[in-house]
């Protein structure tokens, strides 16, 4: 069996001084066996993301903004609704996301009526 070393496990202090750092030897197995257990632990739950993203996306946060358009628009977490996808994809273009503005014209190409009109006034 192969042992290889993580990097160099450094320890932080609240005043983000740095105050050591250790290497521990771990087995490439222990590793992979470690994110899985790490990996079945975290549970998905989109419909708690919507609530976060929504909060965030309200204060005006693009990058959120668009993350919500693509779950409103993939039903992820949340009833899929176009409406509500292209309102967020438009916020997020009116404040520069180009993610969002890309995917507005994509649509847009497409035929996506609606997409066209945010697009559109987006444009004016």
């Amino acid at each position: 069996m192969y042992r290889f070393t993580l990097p160099a496990l450094c320890v932080a202090a609240p005043s983000l001084s740095l105050l050591g750092c250790i290497s521990v030897p771990v087995s490439a197995e222990e590793k992979i066996e470690k994110s899985t257990e790490s990996a079945k632990s975290v549970e998905k739950d989109h419909t708690k993301a919507v609530h976060w993203y929504r909060q965030a996306a309200e204060q005006g946060d693009a990058a959120v903004q668009s993350i919500l358009g693509w779950m409103y628009w993939h039903g992820e977490g949340v009833e899929k609704d176009d409406t509500q996808a292209l309102h967020w994809y438009r916020q997020a273009a009116e404040q520069g996301d180009s993610r969002a503005f890309r995917w507005l014209r994509q649509a847009a190409e497409q035929g996506h009526i609606k997409a066209q009109e945010q697009l559109d006034r987006l444009e004016r």
